[in-house]
C-alpha cells in the first residue's frame, strides 16, 4: 500500500528529473560555447586612417558626464578622425553648457520625442545631412561611459579585417562601490569572456550593449536607426542578423560605464532591459526561425536559441528550486538531490572560472556569499517584467 508520504516522495523525485533534465541540457550547451571564450586574442593594430562619427546621446547627465569627457580628450586616435557629436535630449541642467565648454559639439533637443532611440535617430539625421562631414563608421557611446584610450585602435582593426558591426569590450567603472555592484560586475565579465567573446571567435554574433558599438556607415544606410520598444539595440540586433551581418567581438576596444550600486537603483533599469527583451521576443524567435530555414544561416539559428534561454538568475532559481524539491525525495533515492546539487556546483563553478580568467581579485569572491539574494531578486525582476514597461526613463 501506497502512503501519502511515499506519493509525495515519487512526484518529487520526478519533477526533480523533468527540471533537471532541460537545466542540465542548457548548462552543457552554454558550458560547450564558453570554450570558445578561453582563449584571449592578442591587440591588434588598426591602420588609423579610418573616420569615425561618434554619437552620444544624454539626458540630465551633469553629475556624470566629466568622466566621459575627460576620456574623450584622452584617447589615442587622429583628432582629425573623430567627429564627436552629442545630443542632449531635452536635458534642463547645465549638460549642454558643460559639453560645449570641453570643446565639443552639442544639439541642444528641445523638440519632439523623449527618449534615446529618437535621439540617435535626430543624431544620425543630422550627420547624414553635413555635407563636408565625411566618415566611414558611426560609434555609439552613453554619456556615463569612459572611452578606453585605445578603443578607437581596436575597432578600426576590427574594421579594416572586414568586420560591418563591431562591439567593444563594455566593463563597469564602479564595480567596488557597493556588493551589489560587485555581484553586478562579476556578472558582467563572465557574460563578455564566456559569452560575447566566444560567440564571436565561434563565428556566431555577439549581442549589442548599447554602447560602446561601431556601425559602418553603409549598414546605417542600409538599416536605419529605428525601434518600437525600450531595448533599440535588440532590436538592432536582429535586425542585422536577417540582412546577413554578425557582430564581432572586440575584447581590447574596451568602455567602462557606471552601474547603479543598490537594488533601488538598478530596478528601472533592469526592468526596461527585461521588459523590452520580452516585447520583441516571440517576433524576434519567429523572423529567425523563418531565415535560418530558407538560408540555412546558423547565425540566425544561435540568436534565436540565445533569445529562448532564461536568463542565469532565472535558471539558477530554478536549479535552487529543482534541490528542494529533490529533498523530498532523499528518503525514496537520493539521486535527484546528488544530481541537483552537482548541477548547482557546475552552475557556480562557471561563473568561478569566467571571473578568474577575467583577473577578478581573489577577495571579491566572497560576494559570491551573499549571490542567492542577488539571484533571486534578478529572477523577481525578470518575472515582474514580462508585460513590458512603457518607458525609457
Amino acid at each position: 500500500m501506497i502512503t501519502l508520504a511515499t506519493a509525495s516522495q515519487h512526484a518529487a523525485a520526478w519533477s526533480a528529473w523533468l527540471l533537471l533534465t532541460p537545466l542540465a541540457t542548457l548548462f552543457l550547451y552554454q558550458a560547450g560555447r564558453a570554450f570558445w571564450g578561453l582563449r584571449v586574442p592578442a591587440p591588434c593594430h588598426g591602420d588609423e586612417t579610418i573616420r569615425f562619427a561618434v554619437l552620444i546621446p544624454a539626458h540630465n547627465e551633469e553629475a556624470v558626464i566629466h568622466h566621459l569627457l575627460a576620456s574623450m580628450r584622452a584617447v589615442d586616435y587622429p583628432k582629425d578622425c573623430l567627429h564627436v557629436v552629442f545630443v542632449a535630449d531635452h536635458c534642463t541642467d547645465t549638460t549642454v553648457g558643460r559639453i560645449r565648454a570641453a570643446g565639443f559639439f552639442c544639439l541642444d533637443r528641445q523638440d519632439g520625442e523623449r527618449g534615446k532611440t529618437p535621439s540617435l535617430a535626430h543624431g544620425l539625421d543630422w550627420l547624414r545631412n553635413q555635407a563636408g562631414m565625411d566618415f566611414d563608421a558611426v560609434a555609439f557611446f552613453d554619456a556615463d561611459n569612459f572611452v578606453q584610450p585605445q578603443f578607437f585602435h581596436q575597432a578600426s582593426c576590427q574594421l579594416s579585417a572586414g568586420a560591418a558591426v563591431v562591439q567593444g569590450h563594455v566593463g563597469v567603472s564602479n564595480w567596488n562601490d557597493s556588493l551589489f555592484a560587485r555581484l553586478n560586475y562579476m556578472n558582467s565579465v563572465v557574460e563578455n569572456r564566456l559569452e560575447e567573446l566566444a560567440r564571436s571567435q565561434a563565428g556566431l554574433s555577439c549581442h549589442l550593449r548599447g554602447h560602446g558599438m561601431v556601425f559602418r556607415k553603409a549598414v546605417l544606410e542600409q538599416l536605419p536607426w529605428h525601434a518600437a520598444t525600450l531595448v533599440e539595440d535588440q532590436e538592432m540586433l536582429v535586425q542585422l542578423v536577417l540582412a546577413g551581418y554578425r557582430v564581432v567581438w572586440a575584447e581590447h576596444a574596451r568602455v567602462d560605464s557606471i552601474l547603479p550600486v543598490s537594488t533601488k537603483e538598478a530596478a528601472t533599469q533592469r526592468r526596461r532591459w527585461a521588459g523590452g527583451r520580452s516585447a520583441i521576443l516571440g517576433s524576434s524567435i519567429r523572423a529567425l526561425w523563418r531565415r535560418w530555414r530558407l538560408t540555412g544561416d546558423p547565425v540566425a539559428l544561435h540568436l534565436m536559441f540565445d533569445f529562448l534561454l532564461p536568463s542565469h538568475a532565472v535558471q539558477l532559481s530554478l536549479v535552487f528550486l529543482t534541490v528542494l524539491i529533490a529533498a523530498v525525495a532523499v528518503p525514496l533515492t537520493p539521486g535527484p538531490l546528488t544530481a541537483a546539487i552537482l548541477l548547482l556546483f557546475l552552475y557556480f563553478g562557471y561563473f568561478l572560472l569566467g571571473n578568474r580568467l577575467s583577473g577578478v581579485p581573489w577577495r571579491t569572491f566572497l560576494s559570491f556569499l551573499l549571490a542567492p539574494g542577488y539571484i533571486l531578486w534578478r529572477t523577481w525582476i525578470y518575472l515582474t517584467s514580462l508585460k513590458g514597461v512603457a518607458r525609457w526613463r
